[in-house]
């Protein structure tokens, strides 16, 4: 596997780490919705005990009100905590969408009919497992760029066809249709001698 490095974008797949967060977010408010009404029921049900004993009488507005009060710091910390909660969701997910995006990349190559190279991805990243599966499997495709392996990555660029190769190819192409066509026009010269 590489060494480590970073990455550069915030989302490296915008659908599959955009889910994950409003998933989290959802969670997030669902939690913060549930605590807050289990605790105002349980302020309920000590004031129906404060009442039994002589308390005073409230109504529900002035009780919410009171409960409120006591117990905003706890929204405050909740939204102090959020942003984090959001940026390590996402450099999590990095750790397995960073690697799935290689996968498919090469995949793709791989379609075209493309040579590629072994995948790596980075130490902390996830799906190692997959990475040593998927390049066993490219070592026995005739289509892994072995040279590419050995080069650095700056030299390891893909030869691009040449117009002297088009160029040779074409002059190739002509001699043989020359020679078919003299062989063709002058069959004396390939007939059978009779002596």
């Amino acid at each position: 596997m590489n060494p480590r490095f970073k990455r550069t974008k915030i989302l490296v797949n915008r659908r599959v780490q955009g889910r994950v967060v409003l998933h989290v977010l959802y969670l997030w408010a669902a939690y913060h919705l549930v605590l807050w009404h289990v605790m105002l029921f349980f302020r309920v049900v000590q004031y129906g005990a404060e009442r039994l004993n002589g308390g005073a009488a409230l109504t529900f507005s002035q009780l919410f009100a009171e409960f409120v009060h006591n117990h905003y710091s706890m929204i405050i910390c909740g939204a102090i905590v959020l942003p984090y909660l959001i940026w390590d969701v996402l450099k999590l997910t990095h750790r397995f969408v960073g690697p799935f995006v290689q996968f498919q990349r090469t995949l793709a190559r791989l379609a075209r009919g493309e040579k590629v190279t072994e995948v790596r991805i980075r130490t902390d990243d996830f799906l190692g497992e997959l990475q040593d599966a998927f390049n066993e499997f490219l070592r026995a495709s005739p289509l892994l760029d072995r040279e590419a392996e050995r080069l650095p990555a700056q030299v390891a660029q893909p030869r691009q066809p040449t117009e002297s190769d088009d160029a040779q190819a074409v002059l190739a192409g002509v001699e043989e249709i020359k020679a078919s066509v003299s062989a063709e026009l002058d069959p004396a010269e390939h007939a059978p001698s009779t002596r």
